[in-house]
């Protein structure tokens, strides 16, 4: 039933697909679901962007996905890897907290078309 779905989403977006394909409405929740990031996930990636634009990444005129609605990214160039909160980061890691705040950015009502 929906657990199974609900698993397959999950596994989807931790994959890196930004989408799964529904048979029938009911489904949409389930999905949509497994798409959205933890509030935890939100924090932690903000905090990571933030770390980024200290180290010299910049957010002009970029975008997650190169779409105009999505998330700021920091620009890469020149940030290199560094410790976050006892990590390291480097380049695949803060393309990680830009997909994570792309997907957030499209839980948002406006994302939406809702006002």
């Amino acid at each position: 039933g929906s657990h199974i779905l609900a698993d397959e989403a999950a596994d989807a977006c931790a994959m890196g697909f930004i989408a799964k394909a529904c048979i029938h409405p009911d489904q949409a929740g389930i999905v949509r679901g497994a798409y959205t990031p933890t509030d935890e996930d939100v924090e932690w990636a903000k905090g990571l962007t933030a770390a980024c634009e200290e180290r010299g990444g910049s957010q002009v005129g970029r975008t997650a996905g190169g779409r105009a609605s999505g998330a700021p990214m920091p620009d890469l160039e020149g940030v290199g890897a560094f410790t976050f909160r006892g990590k390291m980061i480097d380049a695949p890691v803060i393309k990680q907290a830009q997909r994570i705040l792309h997907r957030y950015a499209a839980t948002l009502p406006s994302a939406r078309g809702i006002r």
